[in-house]
C-alpha cells in the first residue's frame, strides 16, 4: 500500500496548498494572477480556456445540470464532463469535491486526482497480474509521465485510463479470491468502476482501451480460475455481479440523459461517425514527440508525423516490441498457463494494432464498435496498454529464471 499512500498524500498536500498545473492564468495574461513559476502554456486550450471557465461558471449557477452556454440549452455534464449536483455524480468520483470545497480548491483536487488515476490505474492492474510492486510502480509512473498524459490535461484522459484499469484489477481480485463474500464485494466494485469508465464523454478512448485490456482480464477470470479451482463458480462470482452492476448503473445514466444522447446522435460528429482502420502508421506508433516550442509558437499550426501533436503524443513506443516478444513467448513458454497469458495480452494489443495500421472497412470494425474509434485516437490507449504488455513480458521472463537454474 506504500505506492497508493504516497500518491494520495501528494494529492492532499497539493490540494491543501491550492497548487495545480492549469494554464488558467492565460485568461488574464497581463497580470497572470496566481502564477507561481514558469510560463502558462496555451497548448491545451480545452483545459484552461474551455473547461476551467465552464467549471467556474457552474459554481456561480449552483452546479445546474443544464446551461444555455452557446446555442441552445445543453446537459453540461454530458457534453464536457462538467460537474453538476445530479445523482449521476456517483459515477464521477473525481468530482466529489465540487459543492463541498470552494471551486478553486475543488479544481485543484480534481487536477491532481487525474494524474493519480493515470498512474495508479495501470499500477493496480500490473500489480494484480504480476504481484511485482516495483515493476508496477515504475510502469505506473511511466504512464503518468507519458506525453499523452502531459498533453491531454483534461478529465477524460485520466478517467478512461484510471477507472478502466482499476475495474479490471478489481475483477481479477474477485476471481482470485477464495472467500465468496470478498469476491462478490470486489466484483461489485469492479462493476461500479466499469460504469464510471462507460460514462466518460469520449467513447473512442474507452472502447479502444477496453478491447485492448479485456482479454487478459477474462483469461484470468475464466481460464486461470478454472484451472486453479476446477470449478466455474469463482468465475461466475467475479463476472456476474460486475456485469449486473455495470449494466444497471450505465443504463440508468443513459436513460436519465437520453435527450442529450439523442441530440449527440443527431450530429455529424460524433453522432454519424463511421471510421475505417489503417489511418495510422508505424512512425506515429514508435514516436511520442512533445516539442516545447509548440507552446511558444501556437499559431504556426505545427504538424507532427502528418497529424497534430496531441494525436502524435500518445504511445510509449513499448507496445509493438512488447507484442513481438509476447508472440515469441507464446510459442516458447513451456507452461500452458504462461503461453495462454502471453496470447491473451497479445490478442488485445494485436487487435488494436491491426485497426491502427490496416485498411479495415468500417463494416468490419462495427462488430466491435471500432468504427467509432479513429485510428489516431488509439495512440491514447497505447500508453497504458504498453505498460501492461511490457510488465507481462518482464514478469514472464523472470518466471523462467528459477526453472533454468534448476536445470
Amino acid at each position: 500500500m506504500v505506492v497508493p499512500t504516497i500518491a494520495i498524500m501528494f494529492v492532499l498536500v497539493m490540494t491543501g496548498l491550492d497548487i495545480n498545473g492549469s494554464s488558467v492564468a492565460l485568461n488574464d495574461p497581463s497580470t497572470t494572477p496566481g502564477l507561481l513559476a514558469g510560463d502558462p502554456h496555451p497548448i491545451r486550450s480545452d483545459e484552461w480556456w474551455v473547461r476551467a471557465s465552464l467549471v467556474a461558471r457552474q459554481a456561480e449557477t449552483g452546479f445546474d445540470a443544464t446551461t444555455d452556454h452557446g446555442m441552445g440549452s445543453h446537459t453540461i455534464g454530458i457534453v464536457a464532463d462538467i460537474p453538476t449536483l445530479e445523482w449521476t455524480r456517483i459515477l464521477k468520483p473525481h468530482q466529489v469535491a465540487y459543492g463541498v470545497l470552494d471551486v478553486g480548491r475543488a479544481y485543484t483536487l480534481e487536477w491532481w486526482t487525474m494524474f493519480a488515476l493515470i498512474g495508479l490505474g495501470p499500477f493496480a492492474l500490473v500489480w494484480m497480474l504480476t504481484r511485482r510492486v516495483t515493476l508496477a510502480a515504475l510502469l505506473g509512473v511511466t504512464v503518468a509521465a507519458a506525453p499523452v498524459a502531459q498533453w491531454w490535461t483534461n478529465t477524460i484522459t485520466a478517467t478512461s485510463i484510471g477507472y478502466l484499469c482499476f475495474a479490471l484489477a478489481a475483477l481479477i481480485a474477485a476471481a482470485r479470491s477464495d472467500d465468496a463474500r470478498r469476491a462478490v464485494a470486489w466484483s461489485v466494485l469492479a462493476g461500479w468502476l466499469l460504469a464510471c469508465a462507460a460514462v466518460v464523454p469520449y467513447p473512442a478512448w474507452v472502447i479502444g482501451l477496453l478491447l485492448g485490456l479485456l482479454p487478459i482480464a477474462l483469461y484470468v477470470c475464466v481460464a486461470e480460475t478454472r484451472a486453479r479451482t476446477g470449478s466455474w463458480r469463482p468465475a461466475a462470482r467475479a463476472l456476474v455481479p460486475a456485469t449486473v452492476v455495470a449494466a444497471v448503473c450505465t443504463g440508468a445514466y443513459f436513460i436519465t440523459n437520453r435527450s442529450a444522447f439523442a441530440a449527440i446522435a443527431g450530429t455529424v460528429y460524433p453522432g454519424a461517425r463511421s471510421e475505417t482502420g489503417g489511418t495510422g502508421d508505424v512512425l506515429r506508433l514508435l514516436g511520442a514527440p512533445y516539442y516545447w516550442f509548440v507552446a511558444r509558437n501556437p499559431g504556426e499550426g505545427l504538424q507532427v508525423l502528418g497529424t497534430n501533436e496531441s494525436e502524435a503524443s500518445g504511445p510509449l513506443f513499448l507496445l509493438l516490441p512488447a507484442l513481438v516478444v509476447l508472440a515469441m513467448l507464446a510459442l516458447l513458454m513451456p507452461r500452458r498457463s504462461e503461453r495462454a497469458t502471453a496470447i491473451a495480452v497479445a490478442s488485445g494489443g494485436g487487435l488494436l494494432l491491426a485497426w491502427f495500421l490496416l485498411p479495415i472497412p468500417a463494416s468490419v470494425g462495427r462488430f466491435l464498435l471500432l468504427d467509432q474509434v479513429p485510428s489516431n485516437r488509439l495512440l491514447h490507449t497505447f500508453a497504458p496498454l504498453s505498460a501492461v504488455a511490457f510488465g507481462l513480458v518482464v514478469h514472464l521472463a523472470l518466471q523462467r529464471e528459477p526453472r533454468e537454474r534448476r536445470v
